[in-house]
């Protein structure tokens, strides 16, 4: 697929989990910069949240 235009590379990368579509950044020149082109960031990591019965614990 590297032959398609960044904007649809973008577009592609879009429709990924943001650390995933982050990781491409390293398989090739080209996709380097695509990254930039990428239109919604998901910053959420519920995979490393802790419970709510950590954070009673650190408050007591």
């Amino acid at each position: 697929i590297s032959w398609l235009p960044e904007e649809v590379l973008g577009s592609i990368l879009s429709l990924l989990p943001t650390k995933q579509a982050a990781s491409t950044s390293v398989l090739a020149k080209k996709w380097r910069h695509v990254f930039r082109l990428v239109h919604n960031l998901d910053f959420n990591d519920y995979d490393h949240v802790l419970p709510p019965e950590h954070y009673k614990k650190s408050v007591k």
